[in-house]
């Protein structure tokens, strides 16, 4: 093996563990402070209002995903579409004066009509719920029925979830960028002075090429 690849192959060893302890330490601080729960949690907050958002995570649906313990309860970090829609029309507060649900004679319950959808969405009481009402309103509008409406709110949430994503790839990039630039310095990890100490020294050279294969 030539000096020059050997030195490559040093360095490039050098950037592959600096780089898996960059991404141990950044797992490792998103778990101890629970980041993706608490985007999620904005994220749901952003759309719902604080209110709706509490009464939301109350839900049983969302407290079955919850981490419970004597001396944590951590939020979920995933909330898939069919359970935020699920758990989300059954915060609703009732409209004031409902229609009663005609039985269709079968034992599944009637499933209500747009008509009450959006009574009971007009019947939401949270100044912060205005974009909320919004939403909802214009999807039941855009619906031709409850089946319809009931997967344009899921797809409505997973649009929202992806900007979440966004926002979290964006943290994660800056923690990656400042956990690099924090180990970097404390190691000392000069691409420079270490490519001369594997091109000089021979032992040196022949360690780095043992560890990488």
């Amino acid at each position: 093996m030539t000096t020059v690849l050997a030195v490559a192959i040093g360095l490039i060893f050098m950037y592959l563990i600096l780089s898996l302890i960059v991404s141990a330490v950044n797992e490792g601080l998103a778990s101890l402070t629970d980041r993706r729960a608490n985007f999620l949690l904005k994220g749901v907050e952003n759309l719902l209002g604080s209110k709706l958002t509490e009464k939301f995570y109350g839900h049983g649906l969302i407290g079955a995903l919850t981490r419970k313990g004597v001396r944590f309860h951590k939020k979920p970090a995933y909330i898939s579409s069919a359970t935020f829609g699920t758990a989300l029309l059954d915060v609703i507060p009732k409209a004031p004066n409902p229609r009663p649900l005609e039985s269709s004679g079968s034992e599944e319950p009637a499933l209500p009509d747009l008509a009450e959808v959006k009574a009971r969405v007009e019947a939401i009481e949270d100044d912060e719920a205005d974009d909320l009402r919004e939403a909802l309103l214009a999807i039941a509008n855009e619906s031709a029925g409850w089946a319809e409406f009931r997967k344009r709110v899921e797809k409505w949430f997973d649009e929202a979830m992806e900007r979440v994503s966004g926002w979290y790839r964006r943290r994660t990039r800056i923690m990656l960028w400042s956990i690099a630039l924090v180990l970097v310095g404390v190691l000392n990890a000069d691409t420079v002075n270490v490519a001369r100490v594997l091109w000089l020294d021979p032992t040196v050279r022949s360690a780095a090429e043992a560890a990488a294969q």
